[in-house]
């Protein structure tokens, strides 16, 4: 079964407030990975690339994530939730 857009954004603010160390409700869809509030840096993104992966992989295995998506310049968390539901919806 493909997962809604909800349980998407509900698994990417998940991952993104461990990688991160705030609480989930604090995370908006608007921030960016790489600025404040969050500011996550390589090795967090990284973290939470694998995060990300293993959600993916469980709901469907022969799709993934790479870490250059997650890295990009600008990636928000709403950009990574569109992406993530996009891809296991397809």
């Amino acid at each position: 079964m493909k997962p809604t857009r909800q349980e998407v954004a509900a698994a990417v603010i998940a991952a993104v407030a461990k990688v991160s160390g705030l609480q989930p409700e604090k995370i908006k869809e608007e921030y960016i990975l790489k600025e404040h509030p969050l500011k996550l840096d390589d090795q967090q993104l990284n973290r939470l690339t694998l995060k990300l992966r293993k959600y993916i992989k469980s709901v469907d295995s022969a799709k993934t994530i790479w870490a250059s998506t997650v890295q990009k310049s600008g990636q928000s968390v709403e950009g990574l939730i569109d992406y993530i539901f996009k891809l296991l919806n397809s």
